[in-house]
């Protein structure tokens, strides 16, 4: 075990990222505090940071796609979580690796996806 990795990176829990769509623009994040809190109707608490354009699109859309993330897309944790879509072309990034559902864009080797409004 590497003691040197920090503890909050060493995530004992699913990463997703969380796909928003607006002005045209695909843009999608890394979530790792994504919490279910009610069993009906499913509702989940999810951090977002302020001032990051996914919480903007967000918060303009009402809406987003939760997508849970497999081992082999691990590569692009750091393209999503680590580069602001205010100053990284994230959409060009994304463009040809996704696919739609619910007009919003998605990365189909995911585990999962949640459609949230």
């Amino acid at each position: 075990m590497n003691l040197r990795t920090r503890p909050w990176n060493r995530v004992p829990q699913p990463v997703y990222s969380l796909s928003t769509f607006h002005q045209e623009t695909i843009n999608m994040n890394i979530c790792t505090y994504v919490t279910p809190i009610t069993m009906n109707p499913k509702q989940y608490l999810i951090g977002v940071y302020h001032n990051t354009q996914t919480f903007t699109s967000f918060q303009k859309t009402g809406q987003g796609l939760l997508q849970t993330l497999t081992v082999p897309q691990s590569h692009l944790i750091r393209p999503l979580g680590q580069k602001s879509g205010k100053t990284f072309d994230k959409h060009m990034y994304l463009e040809k690796k996704t696919q739609w559902y619910h007009n919003l864009a998605y990365l189909p080797q995911s585990l999962s996806l949640i459609h949230l409004t």
